[in-house]
């Protein structure tokens, strides 16, 4: 799932030309920090240079819950994980089941040969839509997806993504500020490029709003599907709306977050 959407954020940010996602075998976390702190110790490389070698996302994974390497354990299986760190829950070998079950509130650990974009599916919602090039990848990938809604701030881009969508029928345009005229309709999934610059100044709290109304308009089971800047700092909002996020990609500047089951404000 992640070389789609990489891909299709790629064809989203670059107007519609198709970028091709390559995948790339990639140390872990703990083994990339241990390999700098050596070479600072070393005095191969400087503290500073250290720092440098690992990227904030290495950083969050590092931070997840995991395994004590001391720990008993009875090992059933091994795999890729989808996401860092330990987890505990019911374990499913389909996807529509473990939204079923994530919709009652059960912990849910989703096994599988590989995930793909039979995983979106439902109502969906692309909040800031833009021109609708986002919208179109995600429409002409996932066949389960039964109806989009687009949100869009700027009336100019209205007129565009519809050119974009001719010919989609499961679709709804509206102009409208998502951080507060959302319709009452609870999605499955809601996917955003959120405009992160008023000016040349960036505007790290457009994004958050955007996060925090995706949150809202989300059924409990609901998924967000984020592209954005790498240095943009959405971490600390996600965290606070959602019970669990992951970067599930991070290159070219651009970092994809995946944020599952929404906090209920009480």
């Amino acid at each position: 799932m992640r070389h789609f959407l990489l891909a299709s954020a790629a064809a989203a940010l670059s107007f519609g030309t198709p970028a091709l996602a390559q995948d790339k075998a990639e140390r872990t976390a703990a083994a990339a920090l241990k390999i700098a702190v050596d070479m600072a110790r070393e005095g191969l490389i400087t503290e500073n240079e250290a720092v440098l070698r690992l990227e904030p996302s290495q950083l969050d994974q590092l931070l997840h819950p995991t395994i004590a390497d001391n720990a008993k354990r009875d090992v059933i299986v091994t795999g890729l994980p989808a996401s860092p760190g330990a987890a505990v829950g019911k374990v499913v070998f389909d996807s529509e089941e473990a939204f079923a079950l994530a919709e009652k509130g059960e912990d849910v650990i989703l096994v599988r040969i590989e995930t793909s974009p039979e995983d979106i599916k439902g109502m969906g919602a692309d909040f800031g839509a833009g021109q609708g090039y986002l919208s179109k990848e995600v429409l002409l990938h996932c066949p389960k997806v039964k109806h989009l809604d687009l949100y869009e701030a700027e009336h100019r881009a209205i007129a565009c993504a519809e050119k974009t969508l001719e010919g989609f029928e499961n679709i709804t345009i509206s102009w409208a500020d998502v951080t507060r005229d959302v319709s009452e309709t609870r999605y499955d999934f809601v996917m955003m490029n959120p405009p992160f610059h008023v000016g040349r100044a960036d505007a790290a709290n457009l994004g958050q709003a955007f996060i925090q109304a995706a949150s809202r308009a989300l059924k409990p089971g609901g998924s967000l599907y984020m592209v954005a800047n790498r240095h943009l700092p959405y971490e600390a909002t996600i965290k606070a709306c959602f019970k669990q996020f992951e970067i599930i990609e991070d290159a070219g500047g651009y970092k994809i977050i995946r944020a599952d089951r929404p906090k209920r404000q009480k």
